[in-house]
């Protein structure tokens, strides 16, 4: 009963409609501000950092709470203004601006809500991908393929091969290495978060915020505050209640394809 008021905020918050309540010029504003500001920003923490690898990205960050929730919020704020103000080629570049920052940074996350994102806004749009983007997707997908065929494959007929390959490439090469991210990367960490988070589920629900006290009480090691998946983390929060704001937050993400 302690979490009742909190789900009800979240399902006002997705059944507002912020369009008419904040008018449009205020949120395209906003949006294009913030956008401006924290691009100008990881332009000067790029430049002042020429060696760039996994944990230098983290610590070059000394504002937001982490890296991947900056860029994440980047990520969004890009999907946002996309989805408010759509002109193809401004979207188009929107886009590939927040992808060159994702990749440098290693935030696959982030990545993957642009990537999405642009596919979204030109299915919803009903325009057919320019020439130029199908070229940049055609390529990319290519590369991504070989890529990691060529690594399945040199994994599947000697290990210790794979392993010295793979020990000798950069940080931003290993994040597009799936079966390297599976055995040993952050999908492998992510995989045995969801799988332990599974087990203290509760119908009733932990409370609001409880996560991450019950998780840590439970797996003694590195302390963990998220576990990578908003959808688990208020599930196992909220219990069955959860059902409620996802109900709104699915039914406007329908509207959006209509």
């Amino acid at each position: 009963i302690n979490i009742l008021p909190s789900v009800l905020l979240f399902s006002i918050l997705y059944s507002c409609n912020l369009y008419d309540f904040l008018g449009l010029h205020r949120i395209i504003n906003f949006l294009k501000i913030n956008i401006l500001l924290i691009s100008l920003l990881l332009v000067y923490k790029l430049i002042s950092n020429e060696n760039l690898n996994h944990q230098i990205t983290y610590s070059i960050f000394n504002f937001g709470s982490h890296r991947n929730i900056v860029l994440q919020y980047f990520a969004c704020l890009i999907s946002l203004l996309s989805y408010f103000d759509f002109k193809i080629k401004r979207c188009f570049t929107y886009h590939l601006v927040g992808i060159f920052f994702c990749s440098v940074l290693m935030c696959k996350t982030a990545l993957l809500i642009l990537i999405i994102s642009l596919l979204v806004n030109f299915l919803k749009n009903q325009i057919t991908l320019i020439k130029l983007s199908k070229i940049l997707f055609l390529i990319s997908l290519i590369v991504f393929i070989s890529f990691n065929s060529f690594n399945y494959f040199q994994f599947k007929n000697n290990v210790d091969k794979y392993v010295s390959i793979v020990e000798k490439r950069s940080d931003f090469v290993k994040q597009f290495d799936l079966i390297f991210q599976i055995k040993n990367g952050s999908f492998k960490d992510r995989f045995e978060i969801w799988n332990k988070s599974s087990e203290q589920f509760s119908i009733n629900g932990l409370g609001l915020g409880y996560w991450k006290i019950r998780y840590n009480s439970e797996n003694i090691g590195t302390i963990t505050r998220r576990p990578h998946n908003e959808l688990i983390r208020y599930l196992n929060e909220m219990g069955v209640l959860f059902l409620l704001p996802l109900f709104f937050f699915l039914r406007g993400s329908a509207l959006i394809f209509m």
